[in-house]
């Protein structure tokens, strides 16, 4: 296990179907499929598409989508892509040599129209220090909202175990969509819950967290997570982020962002608190598919996500595999090292304290990192440069 520190750089038919995907899963796992307005997709178009497809159709800005389940450890519900880069099919990973295993044709192989530039992210391998994780929630607390509130409550072990499995350092805390007033607007909900709290009483932790996420359904109407998850980090950024851990803000809403800041105004604004782009990853489980008049597709929450490497995810979907899926990318983002952007296909090339590495490691695309293997992880202290053109947006 690598740690590192970065340097620079049909109604009737839904209790059935409750039943019948519970009974699969096994008795851990609660699922979401709670809401009457859980039907088929309307119309000729939604009913040929595969599920891949309608995210591809409805993920929007710059063309930007996350679809698919990623493969291999810590993947995520929903394969990032960049501007001008096909759609992901097979593993995503790239080996050492510069090609790819498996079929390939979005992360790491970007489009004709890409202009490449040089991008280098410097790391100081550390394998004596545990991953550090701060972790944002910004839950949609206006009035359709408590099933999904329960339901990410409810499901909450699937997100937290790995993290408890493996002594992840790790701090969270919890923000609503409401910005309606200057006091409510990134207001810390309940107190910064960490990994001390567990380790001192685990039920107790989990209890806790899973009050604090029913933020209630008395908000605004008018959601703007994305302006929100700005006000709280500049409010409590001093005594929240820590200088050498990674940021994780995970968006939970059935509706558009409302807020008035434009995309790459969030993402560099969230980026500008860990000074890379590496180091920020934001998650979107949001409606992809409307069920019901008071839904809208959750386009600005998907591109924030899809711009920072994050995963798209349907609040529709099985909760508990959602939030398992975003843990494990979580994981994988903490215990290897990540590029700030996407390389170009062959672009990417390693180096260990100036030596350039041409085996063993590979490139991992859907997470955008770099994993070495067992006998090749850089010694504490070894300094790693990942060089590679990316396509700039």
């Amino acid at each position: 296990m690598v740690f590192l520190a970065v340097k620079t750089l049909h109604a009737s038919r839904t209790l059935t179907l409750a039943l019948a995907m519970i009974a699969a899963v096994g008795c851990n796992q609660e699922e979401f499929y709670e809401k009457e307005y859980l039907t088929p997709l309307k119309g000729e178009v939604a009913e040929n598409m595969a599920p891949n497809e309608v995210f591809q159709a409805t993920a929007a800005n710059d063309g930007q989508s996350s679809t698919g389940n990623n493969s291999g450890s810590g993947s995520s519900n929903g394969s990032s892509t960049d501007p001008n880069s096909g759609s992901s099919s097979g593993s995503g990973v790239s080996s050492s040599d510069g090609s790819n295993s498996g079929s390939n044709s979005g992360p790491g192989s970007q489009g004709p129209t890409c202009s490449p530039v040089a991008g280098v992210d410097n790391y100081t391998q550390n394998v004596e220090q545990i991953g550090k994780v701060d972790i944002l929630w910004v839950i949609d607390n206006s009035g359709s909202m408590a099933n999904e509130q329960d339901a990410l409550a409810r499901n909450f072990d699937g997100f937290i175990n790995g993290f408890l499995d493996r002594n992840v350092d790790f701090r969270m805390a919890i923000t609503t969509t409401d910005a309606s007033s200057s006091t409510k607007d990134g207001k810390l909900i309940g107190r910064v819950l960490t990994s001390a709290d567990a380790a001192l009483n685990e039920i107790a932790f989990k209890e806790e967290f899973k009050t604090y996420v029913r933020v209630g359904t008395g908000g605004s109407g008018v959601e703007k997570g994305l302006h929100t998850s700005l006000s709280f980090l500049n409010k409590n950024g001093a005594s929240f982020l820590r200088q050498e851990a990674k940021l994780i803000v995970v968006y939970l809403s059935d509706e558009e962002d409302s807020s008035s800041e434009s995309i790459n105004t969030v993402v560099n604004s969230l980026v500008g608190h860990k000074g890379v782009q590496a180091n920020v990853r934001a998650h979107s489980i949001v409606t992809v598919t409307p069920s019901n008049s008071q839904e809208s597709i959750g386009n600005r929450y998907m591109a924030v996500a899809n711009q920072t490497s994050g995963s798209v995810n349907s609040i529709h979907e099985d909760f508990y595999m959602t939030l398992s899926q975003i843990g494990d990318s979580i994981l994988t983002l903490i215990e290897n090292f990540a590029t700030s952007h996407l390389p170009v296909d062959g672009s990417l090339s390693v180096k260990v304290n100036g030596v350039a590495q041409t085996q063993g490691w590979s490139f991992d695309s859907n997470n955008k990192v770099v994993v070495f293997d067992s006998n090749h992880v850089p010694t504490a202290g070894a300094q790693v440069e990942l060089n590679y053109n990316y396509c700039a947006p």
